[in-house]
């Protein structure tokens, strides 16, 4: 559910785009997504910093987080929650995310460490 929907209206919208008494529609499941957090300010200033820092060569920007993370569980506390993940993974190591034989090169989580490192000098 894209920001600015909820649950209750995406529901409206598939009632009337089926537009069939005939046809039940009901929720099982569904949480309205997390607040999105400002790109104009210090707090994305100083990861954005951090990542530029780190990854010389990538493009800083926001963009929409498809996957439900527990940083939804922080939103109740900040409005500045930024669902960030410092690894360059390749697609088959992103594809083993939560699955079998999941696992991350220490490269990686050197670069990961490296990331935080400035972040946290930089607060």
């Amino acid at each position: 559910i894209i920001p600015g929907e909820t649950v209750e209206s995406v529901v409206d919208h598939v009632k009337r785009a089926v537009n069939d008494d005939e046809v039940q529609i009901s929720i099982i499941n569904g949480t309205d997504p997390s607040a999105y957090s400002l790109t104009d300010c210090e707090a994305y200033d100083r990861i954005r910093y951090a990542a530029s820092a780190t990854f010389p060569d990538a493009i800083v920007s926001p963009y929409l987080m498809l996957a439900c993370s527990d940083s939804r569980h922080w939103c109740d506390i900040s409005d500045k929650v930024y669902r960030f993940s410092p690894m360059s993974l390749s697609k088959e190591e992103r594809a083993s995310i939560h699955g079998n034989n999941e696992r991350i090169p220490l490269e990686t989580v050197s670069v990961a460490v490296e990331f935080y490192i400035r972040l946290i000098k930089n607060c």
